[in-house]
């Protein structure tokens, strides 16, 4: 509508020109007639005619004004208008009653002592509820929050509430214990709870709960099979907090612990004012054992000084309550710990749903959303909360899109419990970030286990992992590579491998040849051995590699530690191929990549990461972002992988950023393998990618680039200031300027080799034609109206052209700052 109202404004102003025109016309003919009788009537004819043609041409000029107005407000309203028409039509659908709306309670613990818990996971449901609510789609989703500040009976209040209110699923409570509380008031409304926390085994028993991480026993099974296939441990010290969570952890344990051979004593305890004595006796028993904690982390923080004070080793192995950074920083301002960070958690390992250093391709995505979104890493609940999240409003699209404004809320919240009832096998499964959904027939949900380890304070990967594998084949079972950790279950130990650059040199950057020179040192830190059938975590590819080499058999320094970590340290110097992206020239930006891949292993297999010893201000997420050499000094915090000469030699360059950062390759085709069918055919290959992002300095192709246009555009202009008697000299001009202007485009196309598009530079030579043909047909049109008789139009129109000719040079001037300089 509007650009239809614009242009008919258009064309009432000609409208109403004309009309003006005709009348003046006729008038001045009248006057004419009447004060010039005895003038001749040629001499009439002429004057009448100048003055029409006078008039013609400034309503043209009236109306290329108006035109080149319009356009510039359509340009610049029109955007903001759509959006402001989009924005207020989405707005107005949220609180309009026609529009569908679901809505979805999330009760959690957002103030009290649980509160930094509560407000993570509520972040990752927020971002699923906005991310969903982006979109067109309906029926859009409406987020109810309760806060039940840490306290079971206000928890129960805000069941009641919720239950009472038009929720159709619920996302919470936060822990076991409060999801044991509040599920039987979930299960008399008919609604059911998704806790996207809690990991007991007793929290099914409300027959409208679903657990979406992995329950306790299953983290009991998972540290006996640790325990003995990766720590090489057959004998333990297991401390248990005697309730519902040790007890559960306790289950699994000494259900798997007889047929892994394990010995194990077990300590009780029920209260931390315990915790001395137990650690007394751990240290009497066995100095040297490890030691099996399940406890909570509030329970970490006063035992594990206890033990390392009896002088208890370790290492110390513990459930999903340990692996948590929050463990660490609850004994921050221990005396030990001021001395040395990492003192009391140095060789804990704790089990967590993903460790974001070494997760999957999808999961470092959303955590690069997540960081954008609300300016920090996300911690696991966070991930856990937008998993669950995005799940539920799946869950209620698909189950209960009509509700509408129904004041039985019964039948809704029926069929969504239908609907996650029916997700009962890996072929009715719906994807999530950690794994496909779909419940066992206790409503829960398998969660591949990650075991995390403390260094120096900060918690990072184990470097070896233990990876169910869904269809296990025969040769890898004979072989050992895949083995079995329960009943109908198998496993493979992944390595991860902690991996560090230092960029010695970008020497070199040639896009006409497609390619630049790079040197620098790359080293890996893993665990010596990963049992059988695993693969050589050295093998690596880089895929962009040209000439040059990478020796891995001929490294700078390789050497075993005393602890089971294998060190290897190369120089990597070579030409690597580019992918020059030229359509800015010479005002474009390139990133130069060096990437390396292991050439056999899969994800499953090798997975590397960032070395946190090498990188210590590298973020959770598994990217080392450097500044740049021009930015501000307050970023010395950050670990520099450059060294300072590293760009002497690229002097029509400024590099603006260097990264290096964690890449996946996924292909979700069968490849043929028949084996892999359902959520089983991704396969994703773990690598490395170190960046440099350079842009090219403009002012030094000013000379043979961007001045020769500007100068030719010039001559043109002063061309057309010269008197028509020169007319030969204004048709010939602008014919040298366009073969000038030819030789500027086979010099560009000359430097930059082959392209199969137009860049920005020879956009410009375009202009320079444009503008010669235009000086030609001017010239001309002009010489004819002189030709003629019409010495005012003829005059006019020069004049005309001239401003037409300077609005071009200026416009282009502006659209090569706005549109590649300015940014």
């Amino acid at each position: 509508m509007f650009i239809i109202g614009a242009i008919l404004i258009i064309w009432l102003v000609y409208r109403w020109w004309r009309r003006h025109s005709d009348n003046v016309y006729i008038a001045s003919m009248v006057q004419w007639d009447d004060a010039t009788a005895e003038v001749p009537v040629e001499e009439r004819r002429r004057a009448t005619w100048r003055s029409r043609d006078r008039r013609r041409v400034y309503g043209l000029a009236l109306l290329v004004v108006a035109v080149v107005a319009v356009g510039a407000l359509l340009f610049r309203v029109l955007p903001s208008i759509r959006l402001s028409l989009f924005a207020g039509g989405q707005a107005r659908g949220v609180v309009s009653e026609s529009t569908r709306t679901v809505e979805i309670d999330a009760p959690l613990p957002l103030s009290g002592g649980d509160s930094a818990y509560g407000q993570s996971i509520l972040e990752g449901i927020q971002m699923a509820v906005d991310e969903a609510n982006a979109g067109n789609v309906e029926p859009r989703i409406k987020l109810g929050v309760f806060d039940y500040r840490s306290d079971a009976e206000r928890l129960k209040v805000a069941a009641g509430k919720i239950v009472a209110g038009r929720a159709v699923l619920v996302l919470g409570p936060a822990y076991s214990t409060d999801v044991l509380a509040a599920g039987p008031i979930f299960t008399l409304g008919g609604i059911s709870s998704l806790s996207p926390t809690a990991t007991s085994d007793l929290i099914t028993q409300n027959p409208t709960t679903f657990r979406m991480l992995f329950k306790n026993s299953d983290q009991g099974e998972t540290i006996a099979n640790y325990l003995v296939r990766v720590l090489g441990q057959h004998r333990a010290s297991v401390i248990v907090l005697d309730n519902a969570y040790g007890a559960t952890l306790r289950q699994g344990f000494e259900r798997a612990a007889p047929g892994l051979g394990i010995q194990a004593k077990y300590y009780p305890f029920q209260a931390d004012d315990e915790a001395v004595q137990v650690a007394k006796k751990v240290a009497a028993d066995a100095l040297d054992l490890p030691v099996v904690l399940f406890i909570l982390d509030n329970d970490a923080a006063v035992f594990l000084p206890a033990l390392r004070r009896q002088g208890v080793r370790g290492p110390f192995v513990g459930g999903d309550a340990l692996g948590d950074q929050n463990v660490s920083v609850r004994m921050a301002n221990e005396p030990e710990e001021q001395q040395q960070r990492g003192y009391f958690t140095e060789g804990l390992y704790g089990i967590a749903p993903v460790t974001l250093d070494s997760a999957n391709a999808e999961t470092l995505a959303f955590a690069q959303r997540f960081r954008t979104h609300f300016g920090h890493e996300p911690l696991w609940n966070s991930v856990m909360g937008y998993d669950s999240a995005r799940f539920a409003i799946s869950a209620v699209r698909e189950a209960a899109p009509d509700v509408g404004i129904a004041t039985d809320m019964r039948a809704p919240r029926a069929a969504v419990i239908n609907y996650l009832l029916s997700l009962n096998s890996p072929g009715t499964a719906q994807p999530g970030l950690l794994g496909p959904f779909w419940f066992d027939k206790d409503r829960g949900r398998s969660v591949p286990i990650r075991m995390g380890r403390f260094n120096a304070g900060h918690l990072e990967s184990a470097p070896l992992q233990l990876v169910p594998v869904t269809n296990p084949n025969k040769t890898e079972l004979d072989s050992g590579a895949v083995f079995q950790t329960a009943p109908g279950r198998y496993a493979r130990i992944q390595r991860v491998v902690f991996t560090s650059v230092f960029l010695n040199q970008i020497s070199q950057v040639d896009p006409t040849g497609s390619t630049f020179n790079a040197d620098f040192n790359l080293s890996m830190r893993f665990a010596h051995e990963a049992g059988s059938g695993s693969l050589d975590p050295t093998d690596v590819r880089f895929a962009n590699l040209v000439s040059g080499g990478f020796d891995r058999s001929n490294p700078i320094e390789h050497r075993v530690d005393a602890n089971g970590q294998e060190y290897w340290l190369w120089r990597v110097q070579g030409v690597f191929r580019a992918d020059y992206d030229l359509h800015r020239y010479p005002f474009d930006r390139q990133s130069l990549t060096m990437s390396f891949a292991h050439a056999q292993a899969s994800a499953d297999e090798i997975v590397y990461t960032l070395d946190s010893q090498a990188a210590p201000a590298q973020s959770a997420t598994g990217s080392q972002p450097v500044a740049a050499p021009d930015a501000p000094s307050d970023q010395g915090e950050t670990a520099s992988i450059v060294a300072a000469d590293a760009f002497r030699d690229l002097v029509q360059w400024r590099v603006r950023d260097v990264r290096f950062e964690r890449d996946s390759l996924v292909t979700t085709s069968t490849l043929g393998d028949p084996s892999r069918t359902g959520f089983d055919t991704r396969l994703e290959v773990s690598a490395m990618q170190l960046t440099v992002e350079v842009q090219r300095l403009a002012r030094f192709y000013l000379a043979d680039t961007l001045l020769p246009p500007l100068l030719l555009a010039l001559i043109l202009l002063g061309v057309l200031a010269l008197p028509q008697r020169m007319i030969r000299l204004k048709v010939v001009v602008p014919l040298l300027v366009a073969v000038a202007g030819a030789a500027l485009l086979l010099t560009i196309n000359h430097n930059l080799g082959s392209t199969d598009y137009t860049v920005a530079a020879e956009y410009l030579v375009y202009v320079v034609f444009g503008l010669c043909l235009l000086s030609i047909v001017s010239t001309v049109s002009v010489e004819r109206l002189r030709g003629v008789g019409r010495l005012t139009t003829a005059r006019v129109t020069a004049e005309l052209i001239r401003l037409v000719f300077l609005l071009i040079i200026v416009a282009v001037a502006v659209g090569v700052w706005r549109l590649y300089i300015g940014p």
